[in-house]
C-alpha cells in the first residue's frame, strides 16, 4: 500500500490524540513548575515530577496498521489510478490530432479554412480536457480529506472510549513529522494494544454490515 498520505494523517492526529482523563489516578501531587516545601521558607527549589498517569501512542504505527485506514486508502489509490490512466488518454488522443493537424497543413492537404475550424475543434477539446482535468483533481482531493476525516474521527472515538477504562491522565502522541513526545518509556507505549482494539471493532463493523445486507 501506498503511504504518500500518512505524514499529513500523522499531523491531522497529532492535536487529536491528547485526552485528559475525567479522574486522575493516584494521589494529589504537585502541579509541575511549584515550589517544593523543604522546611526553609527562603528555598526556591522546584520541582517538575508528578504523579500523572500518562502514556503516548505513535501515530505512524498505529495508522499504518489500521485495517480501516488500509481499506480507505486502496480504495482512494484504485480510483486515483483510473483518473490519472482516463486523463493521459484523452491527453494522449488530443496530442495525436494536433500532431495530424500540423502534418496535413504542411503538406498543404487541407485549406486553410478547414484548418482554422480543425484548430477551433482542438481548442474546444482541450478546454474540455482542462475542465475535466480539474474536476477530477477536485473529487480527489475531496475523497482524500473525507478519508482523513473519517480515520481521524474513528481514532478519536476509540481514544475516548479507551480512556473511559483506563482513565489516563494524558496519551500523547509521536509520528515521524510530529513529536510531542521526544524520549518515552517503551512500557507507556499503548500504541499495540490500540491498533488491536480498533481493527477487532472495526472487523466486528465490517461483520456486521454484511450481515444486513
Amino acid at each position: 500500500m501506498n503511504n504518500r498520505f500518512l505524514p499529513a494523517l500523522s499531523v491531522l492526529l497529532a492535536t487529536a490524540s491528547v485526552f485528559t482523563a475525567c479522574a486522575p489516578q493516584g494521589g494529589t501531587s504537585a502541579p509541575a513548575g511549584t515550589a517544593v516545601a523543604s522546611g526553609d521558607s527562603s528555598s526556591t527549589a522546584v520541582t517538575h515530577r508528578t504523579a500523572a498517569n500518562i502514556v503516548y501512542i505513535n501515530t505512524d504505527t498505529l495508522i499504518n496498521g489500521y485495517n480501516l485506514y488500509k481499506d480507505l486508502s486502496a480504495k482512494y489509490e484504485e480510483h486515483a489510478t483510473k483518473v490519472e490512466k482516463e486523463l493521459e488518454t484523452r491527453t494522449r488522443a488530443w496530442e495525436r490530432k494536433v500532431t495530424d493537424l500540423q502534418e496535413k497543413a504542411s503538406k498543404g492537404l487541407i485549406t486553410r479554412s478547414q484548418g482554422e475550424e480543425m484548430q477551433n475543434n482542438l481548442a474546444k477539446e482541450q478546454q474540455s480536457l482542462l475542465e475535466y482535468r480539474d474536476k477530477a483533481l477536485a473529487e480527489l482531493q475531496e475523497e482524500e480529506s473525507v478519508m482523513f476525516n473519517n480515520v481521524r474521527h474513528n481514532i478519536d472515538e476509540y481514544l475516548k472510549k479507551y480512556n473511559e477504562e483506563k482513565k489516563y491522565d494524558m496519551i500523547l502522541s509521536t509520528s515521524s513529522v510530529t513529536n510531542a513526545v521526544w524520549l518515552g518509556n517503551p512500557d507507556l507505549d499503548v500504541t499495540l494494544e490500540i491498533m488491536e482494539g480498533m481493527n477487532k471493532e472495526y472487523a466486528a463493523t465490517l461483520k456486521e454490515n454484511t450481515a444486513t445486507k
